[in-house]
């Protein structure tokens, strides 16, 4: 049992560390399409507008970021894309040797957002609050992080990953 919850420590590097990426949005995807290029198995990177046409995302939140590795893949591939992220963010915490108790996005639904053609501009914006207040002292005793949680409720797709993503964070 003593090989349970080694994911804890370089979840909780890799949020504070994503905390500065925020303005970087397109450095991070980038970063996933590269990961997919190289056959990686990477969350869907193609966003649709009113019309249909489908491009590349433009913005992403850090929680749709994180599940990435935190959906309904194999756990070899799990492991392959943490440690590409360790390397290319500088992570000084050891790759886990386990996803024990980790919740796991539904691969169909790994957005926490919907496409652009259904997507208010205050969605991604909603979720990096939320994210950022997660990661402040004794969050669920501050009003602002409860205002923006419920304020992220009303992203079309977030439903429990919210939650979810919460737990990445804040295990």
């Amino acid at each position: 049992m003593t090989n349970q919850f080694t994911w804890i420590n370089i979840y909780q590097e890799f949020a504070t560390t994503l905390l500065a990426w925020e303005d970087k949005q397109t450095d991070l995807i980038t970063f996933l399409a590269d990961l997919q290029n190289q056959g990686y198995v990477i969350t869907p990177l193609q966003d649709k507008n009113r019309d249909g046409e489908r491009f590349l995302l433009r913005e992403i939140d850090p929680f749709t970021f994180l599940g990435v590795f935190n959906r309904g893949i194999r756990d070899e591939q799990r492991f392959a894309i943490i440690t590409q992220m360790k390397r290319h963010f500088q992570l000084q915490s050891q790759v886990p040797s386990d996803f024990s108790g980790i919740p796991i996005l539904n691969n169909q639904k790994s957005w926490l957002f919907p496409y652009q053609e259904g997507r208010n501009p205050d969605d991604i914006p909603r979720l990096w609050r939320v994210f950022r207040l997660a990661l402040q002292e004794n969050p669920f005793q501050n009003r602002d992080f409860l205002a923006a949680f419920d304020e992220a409720l009303a992203v079309s797709n977030v439903n429990i990953n919210l939650t979810m993503g919460l737990f990445w964070v804040r295990p």
